[in-house]
């Protein structure tokens, strides 16, 4: 990238960081926070374990790696 087209990247930015720093918390609120799907564990209303270990196990064998639920080895 040319200093240039850096400085008005910059520039852009911290005018963005700027008018969020203006808004009100209500909006503030409303627009800093993003849904995202959670393969499985959005598909269920709820669930119930009857221990914290059964809750790990259950998480370990059937959520996705990258959600990061995954069991540490050894534990």
């Amino acid at each position: 990238m040319e200093k240039k087209e850096t400085t008005a990247i910059d520039a852009a930015w911290s005018d963005q960081c700027r008018r969020n720093l203006l808004r009100d918390p209500k909006n503030y609120i409303k627009y800093g926070f993003v849904k995202t799907y959670k393969p499985v564990i959005d598909d269920a209303p709820y669930r119930i374990f009857d221990t914290m270990r059964d809750y790990r196990e259950w998480c370990d064998k059937n959520l996705p790696e990258y959600l990061g639920y995954k069991l540490e080895p050894g534990k």
